[in-house]
C-alpha cells in the first residue's frame, strides 16, 4: 500500500472529489478540510481495503479501480453485496453508528486508489452544515 496526501486543484483526485455529488453539499473550506485530512491509498489487485469485523471508522471515496463489497455468511461462503466503480463512496455506515464492519472491501481490478476519511471529520462537518447532513441522509437511504 502506498500513501500520498498531496493534492491541488489540477490533481485528478481533487477533480474526482469535485465531481462527486456529496461535494456539492460542502463549502470550499469543508472541501479543503476533506482533501487535507483524507489519505490517498493505492491497493493492488485482491488487496483488502477493510475486513469484516474490523472497527468501522473510515469512509472511502473510490478514485480509480473496481472494488467488491462482500461478506462471509455463517458457513463461510462469500456473499457479494455490490461491485463499485470509480466515483463510488463506501464504508459510509460508520456514520450511522456501525461500530464494526459487517462486510469487507477488496480490489477486483488491476489496482485501486481510494481516499480514506475518518468518520469524525465527516461528522464534524455534518454538525456545522445542515445541507451536508441532508445529503448524507439521502445517500444512506439509497441502500
Amino acid at each position: 500500500m502506498n500513501t500520498n496526501n498531496t493534492y491541488s486543484p489540477d490533481n485528478k483526485k481533487y477533480e474526482y472529489i469535485l465531481s462527486n455529488p456529496l461535494s456539492k453539499c460542502l463549502s470550499q473550506q469543508e472541501l479543503d478540510n476533506l482533501m487535507a485530512y483524507g489519505k490517498i491509498q493505492n491497493f493492488e489487485k485482491h488487496s483488502i481495503i477493510f475486513s469484516q469485523g474490523e472497527i468501522s471508522d473510515k469512509i472511502f471515496f473510490l478514485l480509480e479501480g473496481v472494488v467488491k463489497i462482500a461478506y462471509a455468511n455463517h458457513d463461510g461462503r462469500e456473499i457479494i453485496k455490490s461491485i463499485l466503480h470509480q466515483g463510488a463512496v463506501f464504508g459510509e455506515h460508520c456514520i450511522s453508528g456501525e461500530a464494526v464492519r459487517d462486510n469487507y472491501a477488496s480490489v477486483m481490478s488491476a489496482g485501486a486508489t481510494v481516499m480514506a476519511v475518518h468518520k469524525d471529520i465527516i461528522i464534524d462537518m455534518m454538525k456545522g452544515n445542515v445541507n451536508l447532513s441532508l445529503c448524507i441522509i439521502q445517500f444512506l437511504a439509497r441502500d
